[in-house]
């Protein structure tokens, strides 16, 4: 299932390496701004995220595949 990632959404987010085997950090953040971009030798269009981190009390722009969406819990 995919799920589409918005403005407000509570995001855990990581951080990893240059390699891609570990993470150097992880945490939780909000999405501020969703950014697409079209890449035309390839003919796709990436998108990326501007996400408020908490523990760092920063922004970073993160790809789609180092953020997942926390989900409401059900009561």
């Amino acid at each position: 299932m995919v799920t589409t990632l918005k403005k407000g959404d509570l995001v855990h987010w990581y951080e990893s390496y240059a390699d891609d085997l570990a993470y150097k950090d992880a945490g939780i953040g909000i999405i501020l701004k969703k950014i697409s971009y079209d890449v035309k030798f390839r003919g796709k269009r990436y998108k990326n995220f501007e996400v408020f981190r908490t523990k760092h009390n920063d922004t970073m722009i993160f790809e789609s595949r180092e953020i997942r969406k926390i989900e409401k819990e059900n009561d």
